[in-house]
């Protein structure tokens, strides 16, 4: 299987802190209610995102193929999804995914993206 060590500075690891003080920030929030949904909920079915208003997927390079399945099917629904562009890059084996229909769906796409970002160059 394969195990991200995740990105380390000076002791800390960046991408954990980023994501707890994003969780923090949104729970501060007035009238949102913030739940956290685990790959292992959404393999047990779609009902994981039934009431889900937005679902937000920080820096998510790769899920199981069920997870993955239940969010393409609650995008087709019509369910909005907040993601960045590295969104299911990677199979769980750390191979490059390349089943890109939920970042089709999303509008996410590897030429997209370095087109921005020679742009901003």
């Amino acid at each position: 299987s394969y195990l991200w060590q995740g990105e380390w500075s000076n002791g800390r690891q960046l991408l954990q802190d980023n994501l707890l003080a994003t969780y923090r920030a949104l729970q501060a929030q007035r009238g949102v209610e913030l739940v956290i949904i685990a790959d292992r909920h959404l393999a047990a079915g779609d009902e994981a995102l039934a009431d889900i208003d937005v679902l937000v997927l920080p820096h998510l390079t790769t899920m199981p193929p069920a997870a993955r399945e239940a969010i393409l099917r609650h995008v087709e629904r019509g369910g909005r999804v907040l993601a960045d562009m590295q969104l299911d890059a990677f199979l769980p084996t750390g191979a490059i995914q390349a089943d890109d229909r939920l970042r089709r769906a999303l509008g996410i796409a590897a030429q997209q993206a370095f087109r921005q970002v020679r742009q901003a160059d």
